[in-house]
């Protein structure tokens, strides 16, 4: 199809030339004609023919009158003859007029021609693209039932090999069953004996219980004669306290009477008053041993107390033991009754007839029969179900197909009835450019047989190349009905495939009405949900890009603009550059002028009249002006400024970059809080709060700092840092982690 558009195309362009060509000649052999015609005329008077007729009526004349007579004929036939030449004139003018007006009408022609013909190449070029568009549509849905079908046959496969395994784990499950059947029928019996052992053990228990609670109430008995001599030991305690406190109290007042005893020789009676209190320290030291040794002997009651109540602890266990065995026995009885009871359900509900009652393996094997039915038809139900879905799912896509497919073949049917309008004002044309070309071959050729040139030849040719153009045209136009009759052959045929798989899925809903469960509702509902869900998430992010798009708008429009994306490009020979730099100068010119005037100003307030004036204000122009220098210093700053502004932004927008490269090529986003601190954010973080710290020291060493998210990464860190010292492995294995869990999420 591409290689007959394109050979359609270049039979075109030919065409196009050769009836440009053809036009151009036949304008060329106008104006020539035109030009022998003119000469003609000027030269009609020198003719052969008109000489000898004019000779021989003079010999005629001259022959039979007179000299006066003679003159008067011949000035008759001068004036005849210049009547004759000014009527030729006039139709010379009048024909070259006419000659004018059809060239004129003609290089119309042409140009109405020209612009017709482009618009047919326009609008068969758009025919052109929309076929290929239809074919590469319809080649796009072929491909999808194509892909459909396959992967409907390889689901069934999957399907199949699905059965096949469920089929034997069932097998298995129903093996498992019968073994555990058979276990729990063993079971029972160790567990009549184990109920014999257990009364036995419960009997001794109780012997022991009985010795044992004598033992506590013994033990029991000393724990409250401890305790009131353990009150008696804390009285005394209290009583020893007081004892340190005052003792300790007379103590500071010695330190107090020796310091003053230092100071002062004048209280040396007062501290001699006082040494009969001083006698009765050695007594209080006897009954501060005596008390020692009294705590000593209830520290060793307080000892013998302890180990009495860890027997008692451990004589409380060994009751609690006891009671809990006791439970068990209890709950063990319970078990039992229940299992008898079982059995003789079991042993009711065997309707086998036979003296020995079916045991529980068999019936179990029965359940299980029944189960693996209700599995098998539960199954069969979701397939058919499934398949219910898939053909719902199809109808609507074929639904929606056809619907697209009926609205492009009738907008295709619009443009092909437009194209055949076209064609046939373009026929009617064609016919009117004819009428008028025989109208002008006629005119042509009542007017060239006056002239001897023939242009037969040539005008043959040039109606002959117009003819082949034509006929092309013909020829390209049959070729497009050919492909869309072939369009809509193509159309009617998937409309029949709809109706026959209408009339399937009509058959196949009717005999699956009954069958539709809560199932597909709720996954419908959930479905639903989820969408709502997404389409709000949609919204937020549409309203959050127009935001952008508004923002990026309003910075384009303050005059803001992305070098990485906008250049510009300024003019070697900017008139505004110039102008501006003129500008510049003739300021410039305007300063030093003013300088100039100041100085002499200057000069002439300090001095008066001076003769040499000019040479001192050249002098003071040489030395530098304050002024400027600041000027200039302030001019240096503004571009340093701006020069610093620029560097910041580069620096920023490289900074960026390089942050994002790194996010994508590592993985980590890497802030700094602080200075020497980094924090890196894996790109699979659950949460924004989940990051790892590091500090450089002064030595130049990373250490990595505590936080919520490193504690939950003891072993890679015991493994990674502390064994084998390597951050980029540490930081690997999280990735890898992080990313599983993902993975593992959204499976």
């Amino acid at each position: 199809m591409d290689s007959f558009v394109s050979e359609g195309v270049t039979n075109r362009m030919k065409r196009k030339y050769q009836f440009d060509n053809s036009l151009s000649e036949l304008d060329t052999q106008d104006l020539f004609s035109a030009n022998t015609r003119h000469n003609l005329m000027e030269d009609f008077g020198e003719t052969p023919l008109k000489s000898s007729r004019v000779s021989h009526v003079g010999s005629r004349s001259f022959l039979n009158t007179t000299p006066t007579q003679e003159l008067n004929l011949l000035k008759k036939e001068n004036n005849l003859k210049d009547a004759e030449i000014i009527a030729l004139r006039s139709n010379i003018t009048n024909l070259e007029n006419q000659i004018a007006k059809l060239s004129d009408a003609a290089r119309q022609a042409k140009i109405e021609f020209d612009s017709e013909m482009t618009k047919m190449k326009t609008e068969k070029e758009r025919d052109r693209t929309k076929l290929t568009e239809m074919r590469s549509k319809v080649q796009f849905v072929m491909e999808r039932e194509k892909n459909t079908k396959e992967e409907m046959n390889r689901l069934q496969v999957d399907k199949d090999k699905q059965i096949l395994e469920l089929k034997t784990k069932l097998v298995e499950v129903q093996n498992d069953k019968i073994l555990a059947s058979d276990l729990a029928q063993q079971n029972t019996a160790k567990l009549l004996k184990e109920k014999e052992d257990i009364w036995n053990t419960f009997y001794q228990m109780m012997s022991e219980k009985s010795s044992l609670q004598s033992k506590l109430n013994e033990a029991e008995a000393q724990l409250a004669l401890r305790k009131t001599a353990q009150a008696q030991n804390e009285e005394l305690r209290k009583e020893l306290e007081e004892i340190k406190q005052a003792l300790a109290e007379e103590q500071q007042k010695n330190k107090v009477l020796e310091n003053e005893f230092s100071e002062q020789e004048d209280n040396i009676m007062i501290t001699k008053a006082r040494k009969s209190d001083l006698d009765l320290v050695p007594k209080m030291k006897i009954e501060l041993e005596k008390l020692r040794q009294d705590n000593e002997q209830l520290r060793q009651n307080e000892q013998n107390t302890l180990l009495l109540e860890e027997e008692v602890r451990s004589l409380k266990s060994k009751l609690e033991y006891a009671h809990t065995m006791q439970e068990k026995l209890a709950a063990l009885e319970v078990e039992n009754e229940e299992l008898q009871g079982r059995l003789q359900r079991w042993e009711a509900t065997d309707s086998s007839g036979s003296r020995r009652p079916m045991s529980p393996s068999s019936l179990s094997r029965r359940i299980l029969e029944s189960e693996t039915l209700q599995a098998s038809l539960v199954l069969a139900n979701g397939e058919l179900q499934s398949e219910h879905t898939l053909t719902l799912r199809k109808l609507n896509q074929a639904e929606g197909e056809i619907k697209r497919l009926t609205l492009e073949l009738s907008a295709k049917e619009q443009m092909i009835a437009l194209q055949l309008e076209k064609e046939k004002r373009a026929w009617r044309k064609d016919l009117l450019l004819t009428k008028e070309r025989d109208s002008y071959k006629s005119l042509l050729d009542s007017y060239e047989s006056e002239v001897t040139v023939n242009f037969d030849s040539q005008r043959k040719s040039q109606v002959l190349k117009l003819e082949e153009v034509i006929a092309g045209y013909k020829e390209q136009n049959s070729s497009l009905e050919s492909e869309i009759r072939s369009l809509s052959e193509k159309l009617m045929t998937a409309q029949i495939k709809y109706e026959q798989v209408k009339q399937n899925f009509d058959g196949v809903q009717q005999s699956e009405q009954q069958k539709s469960s809560r199932e597909s509702e709720d996954l419908i509902k959930q479905l639903q949900e989820r969408i709502a869900v997404l389409e709000n998430t949609l919204l937020k992010t549409q309203e959050e890009r127009d935001i952008l798009e508004a923002r990026i708008e309003q910075r384009d429009l303050q005059g803001d603009y992305d070098p990485s994306k906008i250049k510009i490009i300024h003019f070697s020979m900017n008139p505004f550059a110039k102008a501006q730099k003129a500008h510049q100068d003739e300021l410039q010119k305007l300063r030093e002028d003013n300088e100039t005037l100041k100085k002499r100003n200057q000069i002439l307030e300090e001095k008066g009249h001076v003769a040499d004036i000019t040479l001192q204000v050249q002098e003071k122009l040489k030395q530098p002006s304050p002024s400027k220098e600041v000027e200039e210093i302030k001019a240096q700053l503004k571009r340093e400024e701006t020069r610093n502004k620029r560097l910041m932004e580069v620096f920023k927008k490289t900074s960026q970059e390089f942050r994002e490269i790194c996010y994508q090529l590592t993985g980590y986003k890497i802030d700094i809080p602080c200075t020497n601190q980094y924090r890196l954010t894996s790109m699979y973080a659950e949460s924004p709060h989940d990051y790892l710290l590091f500090q450089q020291n002064e030595k130049g060493e990373i250490l990595m700092l505590q936080t919520d998210f490193s504690l939950t990464l003891q072993e890679p860190m015991e493994m990674y840092l502390q064994n084998q010292n390597s951050i980029p492995m540490f930081l690997s294995h999280i990735t890898m982690d992080l990313f599983g869990k993902q993975t593992m999420n959204l499976g």
